[in-house]
This record gives structure tokens, sequence and C-alpha cells, in this order.
């Protein structure tokens, strides 16, 4: 959450001529809902069957750059589904980064609603400790630095 997925996931789809699909976005217009509504009528699990479910059926699909949920990779057995479906990358992000990110952002964010700043430190200090090991499964990790089309293009498998 907050570490530009869909940013720079649009850009490398446009650069690459590749459809783009962001997960949340998915969701929300299959569902007639946002994701905050969504998470607020029907609970988490159900917001992460319908990640895991979209994400399933997009096996042999090409020619996609996929922007996910942050909680995603971390549901089920999802982040091992997904590098059997093409080539993941973990935007790996500063805690700052990502504080300095949602807290203008967090009316807009479910799991966020109600925190104050020591909550939202803390919360981004967990999860990054609960899901760092599962992002580490990805094919391809940019650290902050490298968060950029050009430097995921040089990471890319097909280019190097």
């Amino acid at each position: 959450m907050g570490s530009g997925k869909t940013t720079l996931g649009s850009q490398l789809a446009k650069s690459l001529n590749f459809n783009f699909i962001d997960t949340d976005q998915f969701i929300e217009q299959k569902n007639g809902a946002t994701v905050s509504q969504l998470f607020a009528e029907n609970g988490e699990e159900f917001f992460r069957a319908e990640e895991k479910a979209l994400i399933e059926n997009l096996q042999g699909k090409s020619n996609l750059v996929v922007a996910t949920g942050g909680g995603l990779p971390c549901y089920g057995n999802s982040m091992h589904l997904m590098n059997q479906l093409g080539i993941t990358v973990y935007l790996k992000t500063s805690e700052k980064t990502l504080f300095d990110r949602l807290i203008v952002e967090m009316e807009d964010r479910p799991l966020l609603e109600g925190m104050g700043e020591f909550e939202l430190k803390m919360f981004i200090q967990d999860k990054m400790k609960e899901r760092e090991p599962i992002y580490d499964l990805a094919e391809i990790t940019l650290e902050e630095h490298e968060h950029s089309v050009s430097e995921l293009i040089r990471h890319l498998p097909q280019t190097n």
C-alpha cells in the first residue's frame, strides 16, 4: 500500500503497449462499490477472495501488467500463483516514504480508517514485517531509488 504499484504499473503497460489492470479498480467496477464500501459491507475476506479469483482468471492471458493490492500476495497461496503466471515485481519502499504517502490518503484506504499518526507508523512497521518475507519471493525487487519504468524494463528478463 502506497508503494506506487498503480502509477508504475500503468506507465509500464503504456511503455510496452500492454493492457493494464489495477485489481482494486477492477473489483470496484465489478461490484459497483469502492474498496472501502466492500470492506465495510462484506469484510476483508470477501475482498481478498475477489482479488484471488481475479488473479486466477488471468491464467493464459498475456500482454498484461497487473497492479495488485498490497495484501493480495499474502492471501492464500497467491504469491506462488502470481509467480507462475508471470514476472512479479516487489517495489521495495521505505517506512518513511510509505508514511508520507499514506498519511494524506488515509480516508481512501479502509485498513487505515480512524488511525492517528502513531497508529499509522505502527501499522506500516507491522505490515512490512509481516509481508516482506512474502514480497521477497517476487522475481524482481526494485529498491526505492529504482522505481521508474526505465529501471523496471532494465530488470525484465527479456531485456537483459
